[in-house]
């Protein structure tokens, strides 16, 4: 038992350090600040509608050249940018439809892809 759990030990380590970086936002409610601060900055300058999702599928996009897993730059994205734009009055059917868009126009070209090597 003494050596399994020897060698379990980075992955514990490891998953303990992962939970702590996904509990503080949760904890210090840094998600709902700049999702609120942002929706104020896009009323402010008018931004909204269409040109709030092409501004998510371009953030997207770039982000997906250093981020190429889906699911982790949906979830990075998600917890800021749903509220938002929900704040801005676009379904969030329509605000992950934007991310999707921007996700996959540099899916096949980020040089994180897997598939490319």
């Amino acid at each position: 038992m003494v050596n399994q759990m020897r060698d379990m030990s980075g992955f514990i380590v490891l998953m303990f350090m992962v939970s702590q970086t996904l509990s503080v936002p949760e904890w210090t409610n840094i998600g709902s600040f700049a999702a609120v601060n942002l929706a104020n900055a896009a009323e402010a300058i008018g931004v909204g509608g269409l040109g709030a999702l092409l501004l998510l599928a371009l953030i997207s996009a770039i982000l997906n050249i250093v981020i190429a897993s889906g699911s982790g730059l949906w979830s990075l994205e998600s917890t800021v940018m749903v509220p938002t734009l929900m704040m801005l009055g676009l379904s969030p059917a329509v605000i992950q439809a934007a991310h999707r868009i921007g996700d996959s126009v540099t899916q096949g070209i980020t040089p994180m892809n897997v598939m490319l090597y």
